[in-house]
């Protein structure tokens, strides 16, 4: 699946990101999709750390985004950020959830960075309730 395939073992990497909001486009069943990112079909031996962009500084949002395998996250300035901040050629990868009606994907600045990218439409989320 898309999902086995954005983790693919690079022992450089640390964790599997998650960009949670406390804010606009917040995901109501957050837990939810932090336990799918923690199961099988992704890198079991990688951590997952779940972290709100929006609270951080700059440089440490860069840090963070820059040892991850994987990130994943709701369609925002955050994922926006992340793939420019991500290195495609060292096999990192993103995987970004985006409202149904909702803005444009980050999909077009990934691939021009050259990460590997999957994007999942969420069809409980609308633009006008996130």
């Amino acid at each position: 699946s898309g999902c086995q395939q954005l983790c693919q073992r690079n022992s450089s990497y640390m964790y599997i990101l998650f960009l949670s909001r406390s804010r606009s486009r917040r995901l109501h069943n957050e837990h939810e999709v932090l336990s799918a990112v923690s199961g099988e079909k992704f890198d079991p031996l990688l951590p997952v750390l779940s972290v709100d962009l929006g609270r951080l500084s700059f440089l440490r949002q860069y840090r963070l985004v820059s040892k991850a395998s994987v990130v994943v996250g709701m369609h925002g300035g955050g994922m926006w950020n992340a793939a420019r901040w991500m290195d495609g050629s060292s096999g990192q990868s993103m995987l970004e959830i985006h409202p149904v009606k909702g803005p444009g994907t980050t999909c077009t600045l990934a691939k021009l960075m050259g990460l590997n990218y999957s994007a999942i439409t969420c069809s409980l989320c609308t633009k006008d309730r996130n």
